[in-house]
């Protein structure tokens, strides 16, 4: 073999190789741990810095993987071509067995790596890549427009944001692009293109990347410090009342209590008006308060909100547990929303603990005491 012949199996090996065991690389090693570092509640940034190493050191892995598969088939007297076109073509095929995969966002290696949907703002809500089916419901719901984070560099990627402009275009939705390169760059120049469009425009956007996680959850934590340097034009929005019942405001408006929402008032009334902490007053030891305050972490997981559980009778709370929490509110100095499933005696004794009105605590009437005249 011609030396010119060897260096273009080599590169031909080694971009092959790299793409190919660079995807099985990132789907069964790097999303893995970054959900797992993610739900022992690192911070984005965090975990950029340390997942950044492994993807360079992919490159090194690679280039080593290359050298060797040079020296054993290449470089070698006499030399070996079935051997290294072998290999070159098993690495080529199975660059393209991977390329295809990509595109293909069903597979169930893709779906079960899939972020959720998860909507944190009344302009905002963040997810995976969305083929046409899910493009059409957008627009059916009222989107305004879709961001994608995807970029023309990576191979499989410039494939998806063809096939999505051309679903837009279909679908009569607005297409942006805010590129963005995962784990490796600072992506200053779609952090401010995207702020300055959520922040500013009062519409409603999807935004995505691939399998809708690390790119993503960089944007949402944009969006959310964006809300919060907005916080004071946000107070302005915060309603008198929920379905549930009403809100109480102290501290101009910086605490917020009130009774559960529904999930468009989550997002619409509570956490679009710079809410950073949500303090529960649910009893967890009570299985039909479970699945309120499930939804609740799940809000603050998803919205990157602090969860706190201070849990208060609601129907006789103690003096000393409502103090507590008092004192526990006032030293605080984000916004936060103390939240029950409804209002009774539990809010109005931590209004006059906050330094409202209060109210009378009310006893509920029941069936006993009524037939025995009570």
């Amino acid at each position: 073999m011609k030396k010119w012949q060897r260096l273009l199996l080599g590169l031909v090996f080694y971009g092959s190789f790299g793409f190919a065991g660079g995807g099985s690389f990132l789907m069964f090693l790097m999303v893995p741990v970054e959900r797992w570092l993610n739900a022992m509640g690192w911070s984005q940034t965090g975990i950029d810095r340390t997942l950044a190493p492994f993807v360079y050191g992919w490159f090194v892995i690679a280039l080593v993987v290359t050298l060797l598969y040079y020296r054993k088939a290449l470089a070698v007297k006499p030399p070996r071509p079935r051997l290294a076109y072998g290999i070159a073509g098993a690495s080529v095929l199975a660059a393209v067995l991977v390329f295809f995969a990509f595109l293909d966002t069903d597979l169930k290696v893709i779906t079960s790596r899939q972020g959720s949907v998860r909507q944190v703002s009344a302009q905002a809500t963040f997810g995976p890549y969305p083929e046409l089916a899910e493009m059409q419901k957008l627009k059916e719901q009222g989107y305004d427009g879709v961001i994608s984070l995807l970029h023309p560099t990576i191979p499989f990627e410039i494939v998806l944001i063809a096939r999505e402009e051309a679903n837009a275009q279909q679908v009569g939705i607005k297409l942006y692009h805010f590129p963005m390169l995962p784990w490796i760059s600072d992506n200053h120049e779609a952090r401010e293109n995207l702020n300055k469009l959520v922040q500013s425009s009062g519409k409603r956007y999807y935004i995505h990347c691939y399998l809708g996680t690390h790119r993503t959850n960089l944007a949402r934590q944009w969006v959310l410090e964006g809300q919060r340097d907005g916080m004071q034009t946000a107070n302005a929005l915060l309603p008198a009342a929920l379905d549930r019942g009403m809100l109480l405001t102290y501290d101009n408006k910086r605490i917020v209590v009130g009774p559960f929402p529904s999930d468009d008032e989550w997002y619409l009334s509570i956490l679009s008006t710079g809410v950073r902490e949500v303090v529960s007053i649910l009893d967890p030891n009570k299985p039909d308060y479970q699945p309120f305050i499930e939804k609740a972490k799940k809000i603050c997981k998803d919205s990157a909100l602090r969860y706190t559980s201070k849990p208060l009778d609601t129907q006789a709370p103690s003096a000393r547990d409502v103090q507590d929490l008092a004192a526990y509110l006032r030293q605080s100095d984000q916004k936060v929303f103390v939240v029950g499933i409804r209002n009774g005696n539990w809010s109005w004794a931590l209004d006059a603990a906050l330094g409202g009105g209060g109210a009378p605590f009310q006893t509920p009437i029941t069936r006993d005491k009524f037939e025995r005249g009570e």
